[in-house]
């Protein structure tokens, strides 16, 4: 099944563009998608269960630490997939993420899912920010499992 991204996902993705923009990065990492999935999260209603996700802990705060000590690394090998300008760490997030939608019985990408997906990649900045602010991925995973199980849940399923 091909599923399409959300506006709101689409709203995640293009904050991650713009933030690694402004940081000079020529490649968006994970922990922009990060970034981009906590400072959406308010305009789109997800705030509660984001803080819930977190235990409240500070993980922006980490993001934007992390954010600044991203070093531009040699150029990746080629990659099969084709979504541009993101690493490797990124592109993986993002098909783990449309994985988790599918497995969710979901019509489009979330930016529930794509927070699901970060925490899928080993090794990713957007992991190490969650547990650098004291939060624990099992925590974040569960969250994001029972928003859509939840029948309280926003979107269509």
């Amino acid at each position: 099944m091909a599923l399409n991204f959300s506006k709101d996902a689409t709203k995640v993705i293009k904050c991650a563009a713009e933030k690694a923009r402004q940081k000079g990065h020529e490649t968006i990492e994970t922990a922009h998608i990060l970034f981009g999935i906590i400072r959406i999260a308010p305009k789109i209603g997800l705030d509660d269960f984001i803080s819930n996700a977190f235990y409240g802990r500070p993980v922006l705060i980490e993001v934007e630490s992390r954010l600044g000590r991203i070093v531009k690394l040699p150029s990746e090998p080629e990659s099969p997939f084709d979504i541009p300008t993101t690493s490797r760490y990124a592109r993986t997030a993002i098909y783990a993420a449309v994985s988790f939608a599918e497995e969710m019985n979901s019509n489009d990408v979330h930016p529930m899912h794509l927070l699901y997906g970060l925490l899928d990649v080993d090794y990713s900045q957007a992991e190490a920010c969650i547990l650098s602010a004291g939060a624990d991925p099992e925590r974040v995973r569960e969250v994001c499992r029972n928003y859509f199980s939840s029948a309280n849940s926003k979107i269509g399923q």
